[in-house]
């Protein structure tokens, strides 16, 4: 289906389009948007003028080359984004009204035509009107020949460009053949341009979200007012940057920029190559300026200087990749010209800073601080990331108005770590509480003061802010060597659930110390360790082997949406918790970190392990299981030690068995 839209002149000499409307499927009718008046001639809305009009071709393709089984792939693209027939009859008819016509091509070109009134043209319009006969030139149904014919007899444009056009721009000369450039390289007119905005903000997100918008550009300022409009975006580079890249010189060598206008600045939407990203904070590096992007602007903006309102210092615009906008306005420091070097061959290097960000010699926030020294840093749109519109400083912190979660004081290891928010949790068994467990780069141990939360929290990163990605993002220099969770007292546990499965006392007792299937099922996924505080006296560290028996535990439990086989025995109680603790500890290592009736001492769980007859009873595992509620249990049960037990994979080798021991 083809649309179409007026583009129409205001009294105040600002262009406006109405809103394109549906045509036919091969045709759009103008007079269904344009009214009359009473002698028949079309008549524009009160006080404003026709410009021109545009409309669009749909993307027929495969109908087209049935039809013309002749053309090639690129003499048929050229076809379907070209002017009909009929298109260029309607332009010459309406030539008193419209001084140009524009198309928009289904694969993103678009063309201008603008009616001459010439001899030529009138005689190619008849020959048209009488049935386009065949014959010798003009007379041409030639793919080709139509395009030149056009060229020759008005004056057709390109404004946005393809490889079948040879990537040019601008006039297209009478004698041109497909794919060949025809741009001289010398800037003639303006530049295709936003809607005019109140904001600058607002002009570059316009450039960034229109049709065939590469990566940056130019902004521009009205002088006597807060109007911005910006360059169409062009492929990111010096060029896009470059004023005598983008308006024509006037005789006297000196651009001329729209009337009333100004330079702003430059703008991009900053696209970092994330297979190059920093070993330090990755997440500041790829929603920041990166030093060659600076050093490149800085040239720039030297070369540019005068072209801004006086008075007001140019600017660089950067849209990052978590959607928030940055702004850093030139000084024209020592510091400033420190980050950028050009060369005799016409290279812009950053004077090294890049390589040092790599190499992780310089960390992104020291390099945020580079150009709050150097410049004025702001953000103009804010992010989880930028949380605080305005300037930036030196006291500026990363995620902001994000609770990040208080850590411990240092211990000698990650069981003594542990300990700590074990004991922090304490008789607090209302519910679950679940952290992590970080190494420092100094070789010390801190964990997270313990907040509410499970297994599922821990694995979605809720504790933390989290980057472009969804990863969380830790502390610096703090690396991720465990997790723990904490468990709910007996009272908490459902009287159905332990019914239902014919669960005893000790089992009841023990489904709440061992780790729970949802756990086990993370800590083999992730492969990494992770402590339980079971309750107040119950402390187990569980670690999975990298082994056979792991992998298949892993496929016993299945998931959350497809339980495995194991799962399923657990739900229903053919499967007992004590068989679920023999499961786990020939799958990986688990370890008993406290005394405790019913883990007894402190030491390594091993695959044979099972109750003592004292724990939480006086019987041991019975044969016939008896129903017991959380309800009905014995004070001395209640008030029993609890234990704390972790669970580590084989990969921590035996220098973590020592240092447990």
């Amino acid at each position: 289906m083809e649309y179409g839209s007026v583009i129409l002149l205001r009294p105040d000499g600002k262009f406006v389009a109405t809103s394109p409307i549906p045509g036919e499927a091969t045709t759009f009718d103008l007079s269904t948007i344009i009214d009359f008046d009473a002698l028949g001639e079309l008549e524009p809305p009160k006080g404003y003028r026709f410009a021109a009009n545009i409309h669009s071709h749909a993307a027929l393709h495969d109908v087209v080359g049935e039809a013309y089984p002749e053309l090639d792939e690129m003499n048929l693209r050229l076809f379907i984004n070209f002017f009909s027939s009929s298109d260029f009859m309607g332009d010459v008819d309406g030539r008193a009204y419209f001084r140009s016509s524009y198309l928009s091509g289904p694969d993103g070109t678009l063309l201008k035509y603008s009616p001459s009134g010439s001899k030529a043209e009138l005689d190619y319009y008849r020959w048209h009107e009488a049935g386009a006969r065949p014959g010798r030139e003009p007379w041409t149904r030639d793919v080709m020949s139509i395009i030149n014919k056009l060229a020759s007899v008005g004056e057709l444009k390109v404004l946005v460009s393809s490889a079948d056009w040879g990537h040019s721009v601008g006039v297209v000369p009478p004698d041109w053949q497909p794919g060949q450039g025809f741009s001289t390289g010398r800037v003639t007119e303006l530049p295709l341009m936003t809607r005019i905005c109140s904001t600058v903000e607002r002009a570059v997100l316009a450039a960034l979200k229109s049709r065939g918008a590469q990566d940056s550009g130019l902004l521009l300022k009205k002088t006597a007012g807060n109007e911005y409009v910006a360059t169409h975006a062009r492929p990111f580079g010096l060029a896009s940057w470059d004023p005598a890249k983008n308006f024509a010189a006037g005789d006297d060598g000196q651009l001329r920029l729209p009337e009333g206008y100004r330079l702003e600045g430059f703008y991009y939407a900053s696209r970092p190559d994330p297979s190059r990203l920093t070993p330090a904070q990755p997440w500041l590096y790829e929603n920041f300026f990166t030093p060659q992007d600076i050093a490149l602007a800085i040239s720039c903006h030297k070369r540019s200087q005068q072209l801004a309102v006086a008075g007001r210092p140019l600017s660089l615009y950067m849209q990052a990749s978590d959607a928030s906008m940055l702004k850093y306005s030139f000084s024209g420091s020592e510091i400033e010209a420190a980050l950028s070097v050009e060369h005799s061959d016409g290279s812009i290097t950053d004077a090294g800073v890049q390589s040092r960000l790599l190499t992780g010699a310089l960390s992104p926030r020291e390099f945020v601080s580079m150009l709050i020294l150097a410049g004025r840093l702001e953000v103009l749109r804010g992010s989880a990331l930028w949380a605080r519109l305005g300037r930036v400083g030196l006291e500026w912190i990363p995620f902001a108005n994000f609770p990040w979660p208080p850590l411990s004081q240092a211990f000698l290891s990650a069981d003594d770590a542990v300990r700590y928010a074990h004991e922090q949790v304490g008789i607090r068994r209302d519910r679950q509480y679940a952290g992590y467990v970080f190494q420092r780069s100094d070789t010390r141990f801190v964990v997270t003061e313990p907040l509410e939360g499970d297994i599922d929290v821990l694995d979605q990163g809720r504790l933390y802010p989290r980057d472009n990605r969804g990863r969380p993002v830790f502390p610096d220099d703090h690396v991720v060597h465990a997790r723990y969770v904490s468990h709910v007292a007996l009272t908490q546990l459902e009287p159905v659930n332990i019914s239902s499965r014919q669960w005893t006392l000790q089992e009841a007792l023990l489904s709440l110390q061992m780790l729970s299937v949802e756990e086990v099922r993370q800590v083999l996924l992730d492969n990494t360790v992770l402590y339980c505080s079971a309750a107040m006296n119950s402390l187990v560290r569980f670690a999975p082997y990298a082994t056979p028996a792991s992998k298949d535990l892993a496929r016993r439990l299945g998931t959350r949406v497809h339980p495995g086989p194991l799962a399923l025995g657990l739900d229903k109680g053919s499967k007992r918790p004590q068989d679920f603790i023999r499961e786990q500890a020939a799958a990986g290592w688990l370890f008993n970190l406290t005394d405790n009736e019913l883990w007894g001492h402190r030491g390594q769980i091993l695959p044979g392990w099972s109750m003592s007859e004292s724990a939480g009873s006086t019987s041991a595992e019975p044969t016939s299981p008896h129903t017991c509620t959380p309800y009905a249990v014995p004070a001395s049960a209640v008030a029993a030690p609890v234990s704390f037990v972790v669970f580590a994979p084989a990969i921590f080798s035996s220098a973590f068995a020592m240092e447990a021991a």
